[in-house]
């Protein structure tokens, strides 16, 4: 049987201050290296799932829909940046997101669906991000690090969430490619 991984997550559209930051960057000696996040893929992830069987997924999403549909539709800001792993060697280059306890009470509402349908999940901190680069093997540079600490507290746009999709990833060599499986609308209460 095929497995397929999936994610959650919230789709994020074109930043223009961001994409303009990320391109100056590109053009700089310490930009090399980086591979950057395709704007066409920026998403925040709620949960990722992993791999699973192809049918396991009407069960998935049923119980991703009975949780997800019950929010109300909110916002989300970005602003700052930073990245994952030592400052000597960071692994990922993150823009902040922050949504406050709407955004926390979303996401247990995904952990909760994915529970319920029989896929429990191991715990997990949630830090919710926007990764715009990677960078695998050569240390950044100092000035890599002081241009992410220079954007520390930078606003980078609001974005309204009013749907939630669940996504299959594909690895390849050209990078990942994100297909949208289901998208679950926002339009409960609370």
């Amino acid at each position: 049987m095929a497995r397929i991984r999936l994610f959650v997550a919230i789709r994020v559209p074109v930043l223009p201050l961001l994409e303009r930051w990320i391109e100056g960057m590109k053009k700089k000696p310490y930009g090399a290296g980086v591979k950057w996040t395709n704007p066409e893929y920026w998403h925040v992830t709620l949960r990722f799932i992993g791999g699973v069987e192809t049918s396991f997924l009407p069960t998935l999403s049923q119980g991703l829909s009975g949780n997800i549909q019950e929010h109300r539709p909110g916002s989300v800001s970005l602003s700052g940046a930073g990245y994952f792993g030592r400052q000597n060697h960071p692994r990922v280059l993150w823009a902040g997101v922050n949504g406050g306890d709407w955004l926390t009470a979303l996401q247990a509402s995904v952990e909760n669906g994915i529970n319920q349908s029989g896929r429990a999940q191991p715990p997990q901190a949630f830090t919710p991000h926007l990764t715009i680069g990677r960078k695998k093997y050569a240390p950044f540079s100092p000035e890599m690090v002081a241009e992410m600490e220079r954007q520390a507290s930078f606003e980078w746009g609001q974005l309204q969430v009013n749907e939630v999709v669940l996504f299959r990833s594909d690895l390849t060599t050209l990078g990942p490619v994100y297909t949208v499986l289901e998208t679950y609308h926002l339009s409960g209460l609370f």
